[in-house]
């Protein structure tokens, strides 16, 4: 996504700015992955949505999908009180 909405967007300082915030996610993802029990509870996530997908069951997909979106935001909260 990000290498083609920047060339569709062609401005320098979305690019600059997509690219910061792009870096600071990933910083954010990857210390997030290393609470106790995220891993786990991740890749059991990501097994129920591709589970649903294989299925075809697209309805299960989203909603897996979005447990796992909630799951990750919860676990953000509590780096974010870990950390300070």
């Amino acid at each position: 996504m990000g290498c083609r909405l920047r060339q569709t967007a062609n401005n320098d300082t979305f690019t600059d700015l997509n690219e910061r915030v792009y870096e600071r996610t990933r910083v954010t993802m990857r210390r997030v992955a290393l609470l106790p029990g995220r891993s786990e509870t991740g890749i059991t996530q990501y097994r129920a949505v591709l589970a649903a997908i294989v299925r075809g069951d697209a309805d299960e997909a989203e909603l897996k999908i979005r447990e796992l979106n909630r799951s990750a935001r919860e676990y953000m909260l509590r780096y974010k009180n870990f950390v300070l």
